[in-house]
């Protein structure tokens, strides 16, 4: 369905749809902060509870990132010559894929989860943003099956069941992207070369321990 096909009630419906979106509470990187510091003070079982939360909103955005380059593609398809019969193709393939493996739940336990799974998000979220429909296609084959392996690789043992029924790993086929993204400055530039060596795989993948090895950047400039 391309936006000629939209009617005009589902364009005000859209309409008062983006006005009531703009009544949300904005999430910012210092309200997490914040709420992570308040959720320290609490007792275990309250504390895992609210953990689950943040985690359940921090995968949330990378279900909203696969939608915004399916979206993408669509929109931009024909200034990359693509035929709407394979945008149509791609989002049939990649729709109740990425459905099926990130509809699951992570049980994080510690700040030290929270922090690598944030990381892992929202590195490969920064890689894949893009205005072009051809790499929003090539993103989507990708993307979900990259970021559902690294979910796996340092949450596997408290997966939840619905993520565990997808199927083993395919390991010729696993890319690792977090190597080279230490740098944790939110306009941080990667280079094509490191972005085709991430694509190629060759990248290691992200630890525990670089959480003692990471170099933050300054509050203050």
């Amino acid at each position: 369905m391309g936006t000629n096909d939209i009617t005009i009630r589902d364009q005000n419906v859209i309409e008062h749809f983006k006005n009531a979106c703009e009544n949300f509470q904005e999430i910012s990187p210092e309200l997490l902060a914040d709420i992570s510091k308040f959720i320290i003070s609490l007792e275990d079982s309250h504390k895992n509870t609210a953990l689950k939360m943040i985690a359940d909103y921090i995968v949330s955005t990378m279900k909203m990132h696969i939608l915004s380059l399916m979206t993408t593609l669509q929109n931009n398809a024909e200034q990359d010559d693509i035929w709407p019969e394979h945008c149509k193709e791609t989002i049939e393939q990649v729709l109740p894929e990425a459905f099926r493996l990130l509809n699951g739940d992570i049980a994080i336990q510690s700040l030290d989860e929270l922090y690598t799974l944030a990381h892992i998000t929202g590195s490969l979220q920064t890689l894949s943003i893009t205005t072009s429909a051809a790499m929003a296609q090539n993103w989507l084959y990708d993307l979900v099956s990259m970021y559902h392996e690294e979910l796996e690789e340092h949450f596997e043992n408290r997966m939840d069941k619905k993520m565990e029924a997808s199927g083993p790993v395919n390991s010729e086929k696993k890319c690792t992207f977090v190597g080279i993204l230490k740098d944790t400055k939110p306009n941080a530039i990667y280079s094509s070369q490191d972005f085709q060596r991430k694509r190629s795989g060759k990248l290691s993948s992200f630890a525990q321990s670089d959480l003692f090895s990471t170099t933050f950047p300054s509050q203050a400039s």
